[in-house]
């Protein structure tokens, strides 16, 4: 009798502090709601803090993914996309991981999906995106929501749409006109994402439409490079989104890069500049219009690449120029620091490898003029740093392993990275055979590696922190004075190719025309290896052609060393 009392006494006490727990989450987002500050952000941080490590029951799961839904809706308003992307990330984990739909019928898409999806488009990340996407369209379908049905294929046309995928674009869209109680709004949307999509293919179809959506007639006219009759639509659309009930800075920001386009495309710069500016105080509504914006206010939005791309193109000074391209770097970096997606790395790398070949081509100007050995340095800074980014960050993760092949982080990492790689072609299979439940299973698998990848780069970081070695270029020369070496390292650049020829007592940069004329001579070269009698075939070509490409090459420009140590790229590889 008395045992059972302790154990009726204890269930009780285990009862009533579940509820409280539950009771002190509610109340905790709840106050947190009331008075949104930086405050009562971190007491409600503070709170999580404390709740995180009590939580037990399934009543107990649900208050916390309300909390974290609220949660991440803060800090995606205050521009903390990253952390809002992680925790919306974790609401979704927890709604999958403990069932939480057989408890309530919250609207997970509404209020988790459809932020987290947008997130994922704000910085870029189109493949969680598409995820994303995918898996509240399988939820819609199953539950025979036709509305949310219908707001997830806008959505994923829009998201192939941006990201060029303009096929895939027609079909969501056309499958979307397709579903029962399509809105007049929302069919002009699907419509009008089709008619881009055309435009932008160059289809038959795309001189035949007929529309009143200025979106569109915008798209007809860029298309057919009337970029006068593109602005007065341009100005149609920034006129109905400023006069939307919901305000979206993004999208206005957005539409205020395209009319600097445009304006540019007319060589009209003052006025580009001006957009850009209104582009800038959308998104920055306290910043000083006349001031390049400081690093710490930027956020991760990737309208911001585009303004400071644009601006860097128009500037007269190389020193401003360099100062937006920076910014645009520096934004990049804020994206990509929790991207795990292979796609999405590559499409950041070629735009870095765009912009520092900018970069490089102005310093080259300023080191013809003022020959002063710092710009070099700069130079070849902007050419390290982004070349073939992503082929060093995985030989980077392989020799991390290597040299501590027992670190159960570094393990995870690489099986989680093998998984993602083999998932990825599953789910492409599934898509083609059309198995929504397969693909909405392997979708969520991804989205959740992709998650875990994020946290063990955290912890990854912070047990291997990267080095940023300010002086590279003295302890270079250190290493070249020691090995008796000189090291001659190229940048192939889209129209030029850049040459650095450093050795411990100089440093030299030339650049010549990157033409037909030069890649045929690279190609040529190179097939006088492909047989082992070509060179000897013709012994006397073989020389001439070398002794040129060795001078077009700059390496009769480097000083008498023991060794010479080359750094190729592109086609020169």
């Amino acid at each position: 009798m008395k045992y059972s009392l302790i154990i009726l006494l204890l269930l009780t006490f285990s009862t009533t502090f579940s509820q409280d727990l539950e009771e002190a989450i509610y109340v905790a987002t709840e106050n947190f709601n009331t008075n949104r500050t930086t405050e009562s952000f971190s007491t409600l941080l503070k709170n999580e803090a404390d709740f995180k490590a009590k939580i037990k029951t399934i009543d107990e799961q649900l208050a916390y993914f309300f909390l974290l839904i609220n949660k991440g809706n803060y800090l995606d308003k205050i521009n903390k996309q990253p952390q809002a992307i992680l925790t919306y990330e974790a609401a979704w984990n927890i709604y999958n991981q403990h069932q939480l739909n057989t408890i309530t019928d919250y609207d997970v898409i509404d209020y988790c999906l459809k932020p987290l999806g947008i997130l994922y488009n704000k910085v870029g990340d189109y493949t969680n995106a598409e995820h994303i996407i995918k898996q509240y369209i399988f939820i819609a379908e199953n539950t025979k929501n036709n509305s949310q049905r219908i707001a997830g294929a806008i959505n994923l046309a829009q998201l192939y749409f941006t990201a060029g995928k303009f096929d895939e674009a027609i079909k969501i869209s056309e499958n979307g006109l397709q579903i029962s109680g399509l809105t007049s709004s929302r069919k002009e949307k699907l419509l009008a994402i089709k008619n881009n999509s055309q435009i932008a293919l160059n289809n038959s179809e795309a001189t035949t439409i007929k529309t009143k959506n200025p979106e569109v007639k915008y798209n007809l006219a860029l298309k057919n490079k009337d970029y006068k009759q593109a602005l007065l639509h341009l100005r149609k659309m920034i006129t109905e989104q400023y006069n939307k009930p919901e305000f979206s800075a993004r999208a206005i920001a957005k539409l205020h890069v395209l009319n600097a386009q445009l304006h540019l495309k007319l060589d009209h710069k003052n006025a580009c500049a001006l957009e850009l500016k209104n582009a800038l105080n959308v998104l920055l509504p306290n910043h000083d219009a006349n001031l390049l914006p400081n690093f710490e206010d930027l956020y991760a939005e990737n309208t911001f690449i585009d303004i400071f791309d644009l601006l860097g193109n128009i500037q007269v000074s190389s020193t401003n120029a360099l100062n937006c391209y920076d910014r645009s770097f520096y934004v990049t970096n804020l994206l990509t620091e929790n991207i795990t997606s292979q796609e999405v790395k590559l499409r950041h790398a070629d735009k870095n490898r765009k912009r520092s070949e900018a970069c490089i081509a102005i310093l080259y100007q300023d080191f013809k003029s003022l020959k002063k050995p710092n710009i070099i340095v700069k130079a070849l800074a902007y050419a390290e740093k982004n070349k073939a980014a992503i082929l060093k960050e995985t030989i980077a993760k392989k020799t991390l392993l290597q040299l501590h092949p027992k670190d159960t982080l570094l393990i995870k990492e690489q099986v989680l990275l093998t998984t993602q790689a083999d998932l990825t072609n599953q789910l492409i299979k599934a898509e083609f055979e059309k198995n929504a439940k397969i693909v909405n299973d392997l979708s969520y698998k991804l989205s959740k590696i992709s998650n875990d990848l994020k946290h063990l780069k955290n912890k990854i970081d912070l047990s291997y922190p990267i080095d940023k070695n300010e002086n590279f270029i003295d302890d270079l020369k250190r290493k070249l004075k020691k090995e008796k070496a000189s090291l001659v390292e190229y940048f192939y650049g889209e129209n030029d190719v850049y040459t650095f020829i450093v050795s411990d007592k100089s440093l030299q940069f030339f650049k010549f025309k990157r033409d037909e004329d030069f890649d045929a001579s690279i190609s040529n070269y190179i097939n006088y290896f492909n047989s082992p009698n070509t060179i000897n075939n013709d012994v006397s070509k073989f020389t001439t052609d070398a002794f040129n490409l060795y001078h077009q090459l700059k390496l009769n420009r480097v000083k008498a060393s023991n060794n010479i140590i080359v750094i190729p790229d592109g086609f020169l590889n």
